[in-house]
């Protein structure tokens, strides 16, 4: 399926008056059942594939499908694949230095307002721009949620197997949609702690995810999260805390995301 959405390259667009073509402008390679479309929600995450600093597209293709095959193995996105919408667009060298700027403010860069609105004319509906940067080491992603635009930032250089390479990438979309770091280390996201995945106080957190105590042995009321060692998260161990050893977002996660899917709503 990828590598036929790859090839539908007949419907070439403008942007700024230049011809999009990959690797040498824009292309914007459609999915099925593509609509023009405005939308605020549209019950679908659409995850539009931008390459940075490949020599090699057919590279840039293979990362690109690494974090793909994962997400569409991964509770509870492997429920609902045909809400996963994938696109790929490629920049010239110009362009990239038009379009995104290094800033000191996180994700540590900053978007064109005039490109993004253009990539959303062409989705037809809100999307999560993925920046995949070969060279680099920088992985960061907008706190945000289905219903947004928002940028992820990922440095292939950054890692050394595939599995700590998608397992960074589910780490940041979980940013993407509304779920937070979940340790209190200092290189945790600075934010305030909330629904659904960092409780300030164990009543909170009762609440919030107190039906799964007790009947799933993952679930609990764990201490640590977006930096604070006081507030709960829970779980012990998932992909909003540890990449390295975790393979899923956890029970109470995947319930949110879930139902973010199903209700198009958190």
């Amino acid at each position: 399926m990828l590598g036929q959405k790859l090839r539908v390259i007949k419907r070439v667009y403008r942007l700024r008056k230049i011809y999009f073509c990959f690797f040498i402008a824009v292309t914007v390679c459609l999915p099925h059942g593509y609509s023009s479309g405005l939308a605020i929600c549209s019950k679908e995450l659409h995850l539009v594939f931008t390459p940075l600093n490949y020599q090699d597209p057919s590279d840039f293709i293979k990362d690109r499908e690494i974090l793909v095959e994962r997400l569409r193995k991964t509770v509870p996105f492997s429920e609902f694949p045909a809400r996963l919408k994938i696109w790929d667009l490629g920049l010239a060298e110009k362009q990239i230095g038009e379009v995104f700027l290094p800033t000191d403010v996180f994700p540590y860069v900053r978007v064109d307002q005039e490109f993004i609105k253009k990539v959303y004319e062409r989705v037809g509906a809100n999307y999560k721009l993925v920046l995949l940067n070969q060279t680099g080491s920088t992985d960061a992603a907008e706190f945000s949620t289905l219903e947004a635009t928002s940028v992820i930032v990922l440095g292939r250089r950054h890692f050394n197997t595939d599995f700590y390479f998608s397992s960074a990438f589910l780490h940041e979309l979980g940013h993407s949609l509304g779920l937070r770091d979940e340790t209190s280390k200092n290189d945790a996201r600075a934010c305030n702690p909330g629904y659904p995945n960092c409780a300030k106080s164990k009543e909170e957190a009762e609440i919030w995810w107190g039906k799964w105590v007790g009947q799933n042995s993952q679930v609990g009321f764990f201490k640590g999260c977006c930096g604070r060692a006081e507030y709960f998260k829970p779980t012990a161990l998932s992909l909003m805390n540890d990449i390295y050893h975790s393979s899923s977002f956890g029970p109470v996660n995947e319930e949110y995301l879930r139902r973010v899917f199903l209700n198009c709503s958190q």
